[in-house]
């Protein structure tokens, strides 16, 4: 059957951890890059590079994990308008990937010049994105949202809409709207 290299091991352990966490059970996940880093005394780089290895390696289904961790960004972001244009942080390297990779698949530009983690994205590319992955009716919302925003020239806040946008997205990615994984997205929304 073959052996693990140290690499793979590590990406095991990376991915343990994020589940079940250290001796106190608590799952790692939660915690970002930079506070994992400090608690486990590996540079940031490492705990990302292994994150990316370990979702790659250990996560079934890596699609439907994706498209929850990016409906989980924009659940917690807070969306600059610059123009045309949507930035918001995605941290986890898999789902940044993910949604690079989508939109090139789409013919539409994603930037990340300026820092790695904070993503740029024409508002209408974004939009035709969410619409392919989540409920319609709830990007269409969104969609309104950002027309009225962009005509007032108003600075973009998704505050009123997100609540709407992420149960009907959840509903399109198969969960009820009053799942386990549904209440801890609209609890992040609504404080």
């Amino acid at each position: 059957m073959g052996s693990l290299s140290k690499r793979d091991i590590d990406a095991l352990v990376m991915h343990l951890l994020d589940e079940q966490g250290l001796d106190d059970g608590l799952p790692l996940k939660k915690l970002s890059n930079q506070q994992l880093s400090v608690k486990l005394r590996v540079s940031t780089a490492r705990i990302k590079s292994l994150r990316y290895e370990a979702t790659l390696k250990h996560v079934s289904n890596n699609e439907k994990v994706a498209e929850w961790r990016f409906l989980e960004v924009i659940a917690k972001s807070k969306f600059d308008s610059d123009k045309d244009k949507i930035a918001f942080i995605i941290e986890d390297a898999f789902t940044k990937n993910w949604l690079q990779g989508i939109l090139k698949d789409n013919g539409l530009v994603f930037d990340n010049s300026f820092n790695t983690e904070v993503v740029k994205v024409e508002s209408n590319d974004l939009l035709s994105v969410l619409e392919v992955l989540y409920d319609k009716k709830s990007v269409e919302t969104l969609k309104k949202r950002i027309d009225y925003v962009k005509a007032k020239k108003e600075k973009l806040s998704f505050a009123e809409v997100k609540k709407e946008f992420i149960k009907g997205a959840a509903n399109a990615l198969g969960e009820t709207a009053t799942s386990t994984v549904t209440k801890g997205l609209l609890s992040l929304i609504i404080g």
